[in-house]
């Protein structure tokens, strides 16, 4: 039962997925009874990995983060997520293009002579894909 109490105290101050709560119980607790906390925690709907993953997604491409990056903070959290999931929940909130448009002018508009490499590795380096960043810098290019 203090295993539970303490999942509960986690909990109400942010959201984990299943496995960041199981590793932060695991220093205190039986794997047993993480396990019984776990499950009562999924059947309560107070550990629900799929909502969590979608509203990290979103927060993160709020915060202007491409997809690369975002697949790499889901690694460290210990959650597992394909490129097609992140690029379906991105596609339903569509502010990844948006985002990155906005880097780019902004990154173009800061400096004068801004080369197209510069500025590709720039974008690259806050996590978006290649092919959406050429997209991209070549309608910006064109001027569209």
């Amino acid at each position: 039962m203090a295993c539970f109490a303490y999942a509960l105290k986690l909990l109400s101050r942010r959201d984990y997925f299943e496995t960041e709560l199981r590793e932060r119980l695991q220093n205190n607790f039986s794997p047993e009874q993480i396990e019984q906390t776990a499950a009562e925690l999924k059947r309560l709907n107070y550990i629900d990995d799929e909502r969590l993953l979608d509203n990290f997604i979103r927060w993160q491409l709020k915060k202007g983060h491409g997809e690369r990056y975002i697949r790499l903070a889901l690694n460290r959290k210990g959650v597992d997520c394909s490129m097609e999931e992140i690029r379906r929940i991105a596609s339903t909130d569509d502010k990844s293009l948006s985002a990155l448009m906005q880097y780019a002018e902004k990154y173009y508009s800061r400096k004068s002579g801004v080369s197209q490499q510069s500025c590709f590795r720039y974008l690259a380096a806050r996590g978006f894909l290649a092919e959406d960043i050429l997209a991209v810098l070549n309608k910006l290019k064109r001027g569209d």
